[in-house]
């Protein structure tokens, strides 16, 4: 499955009327995990939910698909302690994508229940959230008063432009601390795929407004001559070119639009013109 370009919908709307309108080399420095040496944190098991069909599928490490622009996706892993510890480690997911959009929402972070799987379950902290180049880095901080393990849960929200980044590198990952990680063991690769293509992308519907003022010629409408609603909700009004743009536009299937009604304007036609989805 493959992400989707934008889906365009025109509808041209014309009423009639007489007046209408690894260390480092060269002697720097380089973070080396340490082994603890009582009692071990261990995290495993990241894992993000998949969605297939519009439907909220399984968990899985693979790759995570698919989801639209603007959605939130949530995730898992598992914290076990042999005993009484504690530490901060990280979750680090792509925001600034290299190919230079916005994939995943810097704030979007929300940690979600701790489901107990044995002994006693670990409180879980937030302490702090930051930026390093391409990824938001949301440092935590586990405590467990005894042996014990637990799924924590979280998730993540896509921007709105998420399906315009380009390529497949995109994710999520647990990470170790670089200082107060305590007695958390090595985390290692934890990396669950969110590839870019293949998030599905939202569409547009572009309205364009044309007038007859009386001489039998259709122009375009004066900017904020007209106005329109889309299913009820969100009202938008003509621009300089007697346009309006609707983005993003969810969820998938019909949408009403309505036009509002001058005095002395008589809807004359209008005319749609879509370009339907396809695969990338």
């Amino acid at each position: 499955m493959r992400g989707q370009r934008k889906l365009s919908v025109l509808l041209t709307l014309v009423v009639f009327g007489c007046s209408v309108a690894a260390l480092a080399a060269g002697g720097t420095s380089a973070r080396v995990w340490t082994a603890a040496t009582g009692p071990t944190i261990t995290a495993s098991n990241h894992e993000g939910q998949r969605k297939i069909n519009g439907a909220l599928d399984g968990y899985t490490n693979g790759d995570v698909f698919t989801y639209a622009e603007g959605d939130t996706i949530a995730f898992r892993f598992a914290l076990a302690a042999d005993g009484a510890a504690s530490g901060n480690f990280q979750v680090r997911f792509t925001t600034n994508d290299p190919s230079g959009c916005l994939f995943f929402l810097g704030d979007s972070f929300s940690l979600g229940s701790i489901d107990n799987n044995s002994g006693v379950s670990p409180t879980v902290t937030l302490v702090s959230t930051a930026t390093d180049a391409d990824e938001t880095v949301v440092t935590l901080h586990a405590d467990f008063s005894d042996a014990g393990s637990a799924t924590i849960n979280y998730t993540l929200t896509l921007s709105l432009n998420a399906g315009d980044c380009s390529g497949s590198s995109q994710h999520s990952r647990l990470a170790n601390a670089p200082s107060d990680g305590g007695d958390f063991g090595n985390i290692g690769a934890q990396n669950v795929p969110v590839p870019a293509n293949k998030v599905l992308v939202l569409p547009n519907i572009t309205v364009n407004k044309l007038v007859d003022r009386g001489n039998g010629s259709f122009v375009p409408a004066f900017a904020g001559e007209y106005c329109f609603t889309l299913d009820s909700a969100t009202t938008q009004c003509t621009d300089v070119n007697g346009s309006t743009v609707f983005q993003n536009v969810s969820p998938d299937g019909n949408h009403t639009i309505t036009e509002s009604q001058n005095a002395g304007f008589t809807f004359d036609h209008g005319t749609t013109t879509a370009s339907w989805p396809f695969h990338r």
